[in-house]
This record gives C-alpha cells, sequence and structure tokens, in this order.
C-alpha cells in the first residue's frame, strides 16, 4: 500500500529512458503513529540528478497515510524504505 501511494504521486522523468539505461533510487518515509509522514530522505542515490530530484518531489507529496497498526514501529514511528525504478 505505502508502494503504490507514493509511486502515484511521482511523475517519471521518462526523458531519461532514451539512453536505455535503468535509474533507481531509494528514499526512507518516516511515518508517525497517526500515520502523517514525518520524514523522508534519501538512502540511495540513482546517481541522476533528475531522477532523484522527481523521487524527493513524489515523496514529499504524500503527507499522510493510514494510521501504524498497534505492534508496528516504535513511540515515534515506522520507517520504511521504498524504491523508485525507471527503466526502459
Amino acid at each position: 500500500m505505502l508502494h503504490d501511494r507514493f509511486h502515484a504521486r511521482w511523475d517519471q522523468p521518462i526523458s531519461l529512458l532514451e539512453g536505455g539505461e535503468t535509474f533507481s533510487t531509494v528514499v526512507e518515509i518516516r511515518i508517525a503513529p497517526s500515520g502523517a509522514i514525518s520524514g523522508v530522505s534519501m538512502t540511495r542515490s540513482s546517481g541522476n540528478t533528475a531522477m532523484d530530484d522527481s523521487v524527493m518531489m513524489a515523496a514529499r507529496r504524500v503527507t499522510q497515510v493510514d494510521r501504524i497498526p498497534p505492534g508496528l514501529g516504535d513511540a515515534s514511528g515506522y520507517k520504511v524504505n521504498i524504491e523508485f525504478k525507471l527503466s526502459p
């Protein structure tokens, strides 16, 4: 569900596909117990600024998800890594 929510907000830089390369960026999403997104950081760059910027913009567009289920995470919330992959 989280993967789909974030990917739905991603404007993929499709012009990068012309080179035939595959790009992958990973972001860490911190989710408060309420479901509010409390932080976003890049944990692995694709090596391409346009790709990385598009992923960070998508991740910042999502500000709320469903509440964290009891027992998942800790008092400060939950962290999850999401990979964004662009391939021909």
